[in-house]
């Protein structure tokens, strides 16, 4: 009960936050944008793939859909970072901490609550972002990818994965600094994924070893790149070493594993570091 109370607690005050209205606001933004976008170029992608193959129809639409949703999953990335940065380390250094940190309700309950709450905050934001792109996509483009729900649990893990470290670095480091480290480390999953990507593609090992080891630190780009890769139509199966959303050195399954131990992993640290820590 102790933790249902705190996630509630932890979903009232994101809901007075400026910075999810903002972002709720951008995603919204975003949307309007991307149809926009659809619409103006509808008309010249349909007279170009008149009378084309199947496959190459597929995957030109499919490109304009992992468009969107790879600048879905950056405004993904933003919102999970902003909304958990001061959740424990803000409330530490401002003493707020201490209105409920205290018995009979154990710091374990503090931290699982709020996880709990900011990972239902995500979920729906994830859903309504990424089900936006789809539905857009089909509405204007008339294609949807034929494997929706593995990429969405893929882009909401890279979230939890994300909220998991961002909680862990709340427990020891101050608001800026710790929005600095799981920003640096995604920035540089993020260039390691796109060097990787780069060596597959022209055969460098070198450089494909740069994104399997940078997977190995931050696995979330390469869950993006899964995601991204699962979502890809079969039939258009060439798409997947051209298209930059997805591209060349894509991580096996087993990078969902790594990234579920890792994820889990983070949140008993914070668990754990907020037992320690004096209040």
């Amino acid at each position: 009960m102790a933790v249902w109370i705190i996630a509630r607690l932890t979903i009232h005050g994101a809901s007075r936050r400026r910075v999810l209205w903002a972002m709720l606001l951008l995603g919204g933004a975003f949307l309007a944008l991307y149809a926009f976008g659809l619409g103006v170029v509808r008309g010249e992608v349909e007279e170009e793939l008149a009378g084309s193959e199947i496959a190459l129809s597929q995957f030109v639409k499919n490109f304009f859909l992992m468009a969107g949703l790879y600048a879905a999953d950056f405004l993904i990335v933003m919102m999970t970072v902003l909304i958990s940065i001061d959740t424990l380390a803000g409330e530490v250094d401002s003493q707020t901490i201490q209105s409920i940190a205290v018995k009979p309700l154990r710091r374990a309950e503090i931290v699982l609550g709020k996880w709990l709450g900011l990972a239902g905050v995500l979920a729906v934001y994830t859903a309504l972002l990424v089900a936006g792109v789809m539905l857009t996509s089909a509405s204007v483009m008339g294609y949807a990818t034929p494997k929706p729900l593995p990429g969405l649990a893929l882009i909401y893990l890279e979230s939890l994965l994300l909220l998991n470290l961002t909680l862990l670095g709340g427990t020891r480091l101050a608001t800026l600094a710790n929005g600095a480290v799981v920003f640096g480390l995604h920035g540089l999953a993020f260039i390691g994924g796109w060097i990787g990507q780069f060596g597959s593609l022209i055969g460098n090992s070198g450089a494909a070893s740069v994104g399997r080891f940078s997977n190995l630190i931050m696995p979330t780009e390469g869950l993006w790149r899964r995601a991204a890769f699962e979502m890809q139509p079969a039939l258009s199966g060439f798409a997947r070493f051209i298209t930059p959303f997805s591209g060349g050195g894509v991580p096996g399954r087993e990078i969902v594993g790594y990234a579920i131990v890792l994820a889990a992993l983070a949140l008993l640290l914070a668990v754990w570091q907020f037992n320690r820590r004096d209040l």
